[in-house]
């Protein structure tokens, strides 16, 4: 917000209304001490005033003059100040960021949530706080569109291909409802594509491997038997991290698990080599792999351990649904008695995965590296 001040200049014998605008940072400099210090730049104009006025009021009528110009000052330094703070309200209404945060917390609430506050995010540490519906035009999308394919945003460096391409539809989502509601005059990035050229590939265990590592020796027994089941049933970190023995259910000598999805039971085949692994369901009440913790702590130590097993693939916990997909598809040892009708099939794969539609499946195992 502009600070007003008034001030005499003795040369000019002029008032003049300092407009101080803050300051912003330009560097560092080594001082006179030689230590290093930072460098800042001030912004400020200077507006003059034709007003009379005594440097040494001697009689009455000079020191009225000089208390009438006094008081001109002050009346046109509340009038600036009064104008700021109406001009600070009404630019509060034309803020992008305030605005589009709001709209995340309403988008939560929606049937279908997108998250879309990590672009948001991002793209207010390429622009401004202080960014305008009128600031945003396609220019900056263009150079937005540039920022996230080339600015290391994690601390694990550039973004994936597909996280970025991701990332950017979101970005191109919300200036499009930016100009539904008529907050911009132009779907500025109607026209910016961001095009995923080199697809990443997921890599995958294969069915031998799995064998050698339920063999192995793990530090963290609950990632590692986690990641494994998962790899074989084809359960996500987030079932897993839910899942009770009580959801198991035995009939016709075949174990089924008992999953919640989409408001309605959905009955897992389990295959035998998956029951193998974890042995006979037991009857109590508990999680089956209570000690999962955070994402990044569960990829580290799942690393390590593939690592001392000599698997140096690129893997995570999400692979092991990637996994799954593979080995169905490849009707691996263990996979095939999953088969209807002895073939793979891709409707069958997406309920088990829990897909939402037949697309989503096709394109996930599109990105499974089978080489």
């Amino acid at each position: 917000m502009i600070k007003f001040s008034a001030h005499y200049h003795k040369k000019a014998k002029k008032w003049y209304i300092k407009h101080y605008y803050g300051s912003t940072f330009i560097g560092k400099k080594n001082n006179k001490n030689g230590e290093l210090v930072r460098r800042y730049k001030q912004k400020y104009k200077f507006e003059y005033l034709d007003l009379d006025w005594n440097e040494n009021p001697l009689t009455v009528e000079e020191k009225d003059t000089n208390q009438k110009t006094e008081n001109l000052l002050n009346q046109k330094i509340q009038f600036l100040k009064h104008q700021e703070l109406l001009r600070s309200k009404e630019n509060t209404k034309k803020l992008f960021f305030p605005w589009a945060y709001n709209f995340i917390e309403e988008a939560k609430k929606m049937a279908k949530p997108t998250n879309l506050r990590p672009v948001i995010d991002h793209f207010l540490a390429f622009s401004s706080e202080k960014l305008l519906f009128s600031d945003i035009n396609e220019r900056l999308c263009s150079e937005f569109k540039i920022y996230l394919t080339e600015a290391p945003l994690s601390p694990r460096g550039i973004l994936k291909a597909s996280t970025t391409k991701q990332y950017f539809d979101h970005f191109k989502y919300i200036i499009k409802v930016c100009f539904l509601k008529k907050f911009i005059d132009e779907n500025f990035s109607k026209g910016i594509f961001l095009k995923s050229h080199n697809i990443d590939l997921q890599d995958f265990i294969s069915i031998n491997e799995i064998k050698d590592l339920i063999k192995s020796k793990a530090t963290h027994p609950s990632i590692s038997n986690g990641f494994l089941f998962g790899c074989l049933t084809g359960l996500g970190e987030k079932e897993l991290k839910e899942l009770e023995w009580l959801d198991f259910e035995l009939i016709n000598d075949v174990y089924f698990i008992n999953l919640n999805r989409k408001n309605k039971i959905y009955k897992l085949r389990i295959s035998q080599i998956a029951i193998d692994f974890i042995g006979k369901p037991l009857k109590v009440r508990g999680k089956v792999f209570f000690k999962l913790k955070s994402t990044y702590y569960t990829n580290l130590k799942l690393k390590e351990w593939l690592n001392s097993c000599n698997i140096f693939k690129k893997i995570t916990f999400k692979s092991c649904k990637y996994t799954f997909a593979a080995n169905y598809m490849l009707e691996s040892e263990g996979f095939n008695e999953l088969l209807n009708n002895s073939k793979p099939s891709f409707d069958n794969l997406s309920k088990i995965l829990g897909h939402k539609d037949l697309y989503f499946t096709k394109k996930f195992v599109d990105r499974i590296n089978f080489k």
